[in-house]
């Protein structure tokens, strides 16, 4: 007779041990189950410039992730004025005469030979390894984006036209077995075109550009499959 008793409530216990760890399987997916709360956007830097006269500023605002920030705000007398979203910000390290003011994330930059062709610059990574180069000005309030391409580099007039152009720098190329990527010197040129903002390559001065700095072109495009030393010489 005791044992019975025992038998049966050890039948028992076992039945609602696992009834309540059943619950709380299921309260655990109920819960994994709820909205999550949206992270917030919080403000990285703010920063003045005085373009065209006008003086602004900007903030910077991002979640703390991969991208330094992932909007600005671009404010008058208090006022916003604009906004760049969805960016993915870096700090720019621009140096040079045409740098006129420089800041973490921003540079106002003179890249001709007018008062019209000085530019907001701001430097992004959209994707790993993939950056990209925007200017923008603003005359009477109004932001308006005068390029943006996945280009980068530094600025120089490589033709004597008086536009500085962009420079890419080569022989960064990710290393591999016995030797780098190659990744080739480049040189943008700028170009004006109905008013509008242009920079295209030009391989000819990217050969130039590759033979002042001592290393080998192989061509305009960065090749994981080709293996080079720091001069850009193929390694075997």
């Amino acid at each position: 007779m005791r044992t019975s008793f025992w038998l049966g409530f050890a039948l028992v216990f076992t039945f609602a041990q696992g009834a309540f760890s059943d619950e709380g399987k299921s309260v655990d997916s109920l819960v994994e189950k709820l909205p999550k709360k949206p992270a917030q956007m919080k403000i990285i830097s703010k920063e003045p410039v005085d373009m065209d006269g006008q003086k602004y500023l900007l903030v910077f605002k991002g979640y703390g992730e991969f991208c330094d920030y992932d909007q600005v705000d671009i404010l008058q007398s208090g006022k916003k004025i604009g906004s760049l979203k969805k960016r993915c910000g870096r700090d720019t390290k621009l140096t040079g005469d045409y740098v006129l003011s420089h800041g973490k994330f921003a540079s106002v930059v003179k890249i001709g030979p007018t008062t019209s062709d000085v530019y907001l610059y701001l430097y992004e990574e959209p994707s790993n390894y993939q950056f990209k180069t925007s200017l923008f000005q603003i005359k009477e309030g109004i932001l308006k984006t005068s390029y943006s391409g996945l280009i980068s580099g530094s600025f120089s007039d490589r033709n004597g036209d008086g536009l500085l152009d962009i420079t890419k720098e080569g022989g960064r190329g990710e290393p591999s077995g016995k030797g780098n990527a190659y990744d080739p010197y480049l040189v943008y040129v700028q170009s004006k075109i109905d008013g509008g903002l242009k920079f295209y390559l030009d391989e000819s001065l990217s050969m130039k550009l590759s033979k002042e700095n001592n290393f080998e072109w192989h061509g305009k495009t960065y090749n994981e499959k080709l293996l080079v030393n720091d001069k850009g010489q193929v390694v075997r």
